[in-house]
Protein backbone atom coordinates (compact mmCIF):
# COMPACT_ATOMS: atom_id res chain seq x y z
CA UNK A 1 0.00 0.00 0.00
CA UNK A 2 2.89 2.39 0.67
CA UNK A 3 4.05 2.07 -2.93
CA UNK A 4 0.62 3.21 -4.19
CA UNK A 5 0.62 6.26 -1.90
CA UNK A 6 4.12 7.26 -3.03
CA UNK A 7 3.13 6.94 -6.70
CA UNK A 8 0.00 9.02 -6.13
CA UNK A 9 2.02 11.81 -4.46
CA UNK A 10 4.53 11.79 -7.31
CA UNK A 11 1.68 11.94 -9.83
CA UNK A 12 0.11 14.94 -8.04
CA UNK A 13 3.43 16.76 -7.86
CA UNK A 14 4.10 16.08 -11.55
CA UNK A 15 0.62 17.27 -12.47
CA UNK A 16 1.15 20.56 -10.61
CA UNK A 17 4.48 21.13 -12.36
CA UNK A 18 2.96 20.36 -15.78
CA UNK A 19 0.06 22.75 -15.13
CA UNK A 20 2.50 25.49 -14.14
CA UNK A 21 4.55 24.93 -17.30
CA UNK A 22 1.43 24.93 -19.47
CA UNK A 23 0.09 28.10 -17.86
CA UNK A 24 3.43 29.82 -18.40
CA UNK A 25 3.74 28.66 -22.00
CA UNK A 26 0.21 29.54 -23.09
CA UNK A 27 -0.78 32.35 -20.75
CA UNK A 28 2.33 34.48 -20.84
CA UNK A 29 3.06 34.88 -17.14
CA UNK A 30 1.94 33.32 -13.92
CA UNK A 31 1.54 35.72 -11.00
CA UNK A 32 2.71 33.95 -7.88
CA UNK A 33 1.50 35.71 -4.76
CA UNK A 34 -1.27 37.63 -6.47
CA UNK A 35 -1.63 40.51 -8.83
CA UNK A 36 -0.71 44.06 -7.76
CA UNK A 37 1.53 43.33 -4.78
CA UNK A 38 2.24 47.05 -4.24
CA UNK A 39 -1.46 47.91 -4.04
CA UNK A 40 -2.21 45.03 -1.68
CA UNK A 41 0.84 45.94 0.42
CA UNK A 42 -0.29 49.56 0.59
CA UNK A 43 -3.76 48.48 1.71
CA UNK A 44 -2.23 46.26 4.40
CA UNK A 45 0.01 49.10 5.62
CA UNK A 46 -2.97 51.50 5.75
CA UNK A 47 -5.05 49.03 7.76
CA UNK A 48 -2.10 48.44 10.08
CA UNK A 49 -1.68 52.21 10.59
CA UNK A 50 -5.17 52.41 12.09
CA UNK A 51 -4.12 50.43 15.16
CA UNK A 52 -0.34 50.71 15.10
CA UNK A 53 1.86 52.17 17.81
CA UNK A 54 3.89 53.71 14.95
CA UNK A 55 1.28 54.74 12.38
CA UNK A 56 3.53 57.26 10.61
CA UNK A 57 5.97 54.49 9.68
CA UNK A 58 3.09 52.39 8.33
CA UNK A 59 1.75 55.32 6.34
CA UNK A 60 5.19 56.05 4.92
CA UNK A 61 5.43 52.39 3.87
CA UNK A 62 2.02 52.67 2.20
CA UNK A 63 3.10 55.84 0.40
CA UNK A 64 6.27 54.15 -0.86
CA UNK A 65 4.28 51.18 -2.18
CA UNK A 66 1.78 53.49 -3.87
CA UNK A 67 4.63 55.32 -5.61
CA UNK A 68 6.06 52.00 -6.80
CA UNK A 69 2.72 50.72 -8.08
CA UNK A 70 2.41 49.94 -11.76
CA UNK A 71 -0.17 51.87 -13.76
CA UNK A 72 -2.41 54.57 -12.37
CA UNK A 73 -5.48 52.35 -11.81
CA UNK A 74 -8.01 54.83 -13.25
CA UNK A 75 -6.46 57.64 -11.19
CA UNK A 76 -7.10 56.02 -7.80
CA UNK A 77 -3.46 55.18 -7.05
CA UNK A 78 -2.46 58.76 -7.80
CA UNK A 79 -5.39 60.11 -5.75
CA UNK A 80 -4.46 58.00 -2.72
CA UNK A 81 -0.96 59.42 -2.37
CA UNK A 82 -1.84 62.98 -1.24
CA UNK A 83 -4.51 61.55 1.07
CA UNK A 84 -1.88 59.41 2.80
CA UNK A 85 0.35 62.49 3.03
CA UNK A 86 -2.51 64.39 4.71
CA UNK A 87 -2.90 61.57 7.24
CA UNK A 88 0.82 61.78 8.01
CA UNK A 89 0.52 65.53 8.49
CA UNK A 90 -2.42 65.14 10.87
CA UNK A 91 -0.52 62.57 12.92
CA UNK A 92 2.51 64.84 13.13
CA UNK A 93 0.17 67.59 14.37
CA UNK A 94 -1.21 65.20 17.00
CA UNK A 95 -4.68 64.90 15.49
CA UNK A 96 -5.39 61.15 15.43
CA UNK A 97 -9.12 61.55 14.69
CA UNK A 98 -8.48 63.55 11.51
CA UNK A 99 -5.67 61.16 10.55
CA UNK A 100 -8.03 58.20 10.86
CA UNK A 101 -10.49 59.96 8.55
CA UNK A 102 -7.77 60.39 5.93
CA UNK A 103 -6.55 56.81 6.40
CA UNK A 104 -10.08 55.51 5.77
CA UNK A 105 -10.35 57.68 2.67
CA UNK A 106 -6.99 56.40 1.42
CA UNK A 107 -8.11 52.80 2.00
CA UNK A 108 -11.16 53.54 -0.16
CA UNK A 109 -8.99 54.88 -2.98
CA UNK A 110 -6.60 51.92 -2.77
CA UNK A 111 -9.54 49.50 -2.85
CA UNK A 112 -10.81 51.26 -5.98
CA UNK A 113 -7.30 51.11 -7.46
CA UNK A 114 -7.14 47.36 -6.85
CA UNK A 115 -10.53 46.93 -8.51
CA UNK A 116 -9.41 48.99 -11.49
CA UNK A 117 -6.21 46.96 -11.68
CA UNK A 118 -8.15 43.70 -11.76
CA UNK A 119 -10.36 45.13 -14.49
CA UNK A 120 -7.24 46.21 -16.41
CA UNK A 121 -5.65 42.75 -16.00
CA UNK A 122 -8.82 40.97 -17.15
CA UNK A 123 -9.03 43.20 -20.22
CA UNK A 124 -5.44 42.39 -21.18
CA UNK A 125 -5.94 38.66 -20.66
CA UNK A 126 -8.95 38.83 -22.97
CA UNK A 127 -6.87 40.58 -25.66
CA UNK A 128 -4.09 37.96 -25.57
Amino acid sequence: MKHHRKTTSLFRFSSIILCFIAATAFGGTVHVGGIQPNMHGAADALHKAKTSAHPIEDLQAALKLLREGAHDKDGHREAAMPIVAKAIGELKAGNRIAADKWINEAIGEVDKAVGAGHKHEAKHKHLR
